[in-house]
């Protein structure tokens, strides 16, 4: 017994003996017939013809179009899950940045953009900042001037007030830390110690 494949009619033709019967089968770009002889033949051209439909179905779902979530801003942790959720594979590439540790602070491709079910997408995720910068001496400086430098310089300013006894030393920064000159890095903050004096208060006889 023997069986011929028609191409193109979507027909397996068993044959060989008198008794001959036909069998619908999926449909192939139209060519040439070819016979299968043997069982094992038969056997081995089913399971192919299995393979091409599982192959045929993981196309078909990979076909499935998801638009992008937005997850910029969100923890790594989060911003995966929902991603892995709506049927996407991630990437971490971690970047220096002023933003929090683990922050997401892009993706590619951008949000909303329409892509295949199992596309990567890439999110750039903060690692904290590395950069330092010299901390500009402020000393003897009044406070407004002082904060000014600061802030100007990228530092954040936080002002601690001293009291002091000499009225001149009003509102003057009397220390800071870091100390003016050395690294920090930047966005980071700088102390400022300010003057404040309440004045003193003589008995009278």
């Amino acid at each position: 017994m023997g069986v011929t494949h028609h191409l193109g009619l979507g027909k397996l033709v068993f044959s060989g003996s008198a008794d001959q019967r036909q069998h619908d089968a999926y449909t192939l770009p139209r060519g040439t017939g070819f016979l299968l002889r043997t069982p094992a033949q038969v056997s081995t051209f089913l399971a192919l013809r299995q393979e091409f439909a599982v192959g045929l179905l993981a196309y078909l779902q990979g076909a499935k179009q998801i638009d992008i979530p937005n997850v910029v801003g969100q923890p790594y942790a989060s911003a995966r899950s929902t991603l892995l959720g709506a049927g996407l594979n991630v990437a971490e590439s971690l970047v220096d940045s002023n933003q929090p540790v683990n922050t997401v602070i892009a993706q590619s491709p951008d949000p909303g953009t329409r892509v295949g079910a199992g596309t990567t997408v890439t999110l750039s995720v903060s690692r904290g900042s590395t950069a330092t910068t010299p901390v500009p001496d402020v000393s003897n400086q009044d406070e407004p001037t002082a904060k000014a430098i600061l802030t100007g310089s990228g530092f954040k300013v936080k002002v601690v007030k001293q009291s002091v006894t000499d009225p001149g030393e009003q509102g003057i920064v009397l220390n800071q830390q870091p100390a003016g000159g050395t690294n920090a890095p930047a966005g980071s903050t700088v102390t400022i110690f300010v003057g404040n004096y309440t004045g003193t208060t003589t008995a009278v006889p």
